[in-house]
């Protein structure tokens, strides 16, 4: 399976996506206008990963900030990670957030909530 890799940009987080290293993160501030167009690659590659994944995916979501589109998008990735968890895989979702934006600390127990996967709360270091 082919890596999936882009870099931040003003308005977008760097993704990087590859199976054979093990490695699967979505980190920076996403407030894309266009949500659809820089989301869907991802899931499709999620998509197509979760036919056969590792025993083990340790994803992990740095995001900064993220506007409500991109809220959404970021759900239909942890919907995929929820599905693999299903199909008993081990999944660990990384939720970073920094150590003065509780409301980023709010969203990573919301979603462990909504979606009961294991999310481990990480507070970034300033």
């Amino acid at each position: 399976m082919k890596p999936y890799k882009v870099e931040k940009t003003e308005t977008t987080p760097i993704v990087h996506l590859d199976k054979e290293k093990s490695i699967f993160k979505i980190e920076g501030m996403s407030i894309t206008e266009n949500a659809f167009e820089f989301y869907e690659p991802i899931i499709n590659w999620l998509n197509e990963y979760a036919i056969n994944p590792n025993d083990k995916t340790i994803f992990e979501i740095n995001i900064t900030y993220f506007n409500s589109v991109s809220a959404l998008y970021i759900a239909k990735v942890i919907k995929v990670l929820k599905d693999i968890y299903l199909n008993k895989k081990d999944v660990i979702l990384k939720w970073f957030y920094n150590e003065d934006d509780s409301e980023m600390q709010e969203h990573g127990i919301g979603l462990e909530t909504v979606f009961k996967i294991p999310i481990e709360l990480i507070q970034n270091k300033q």
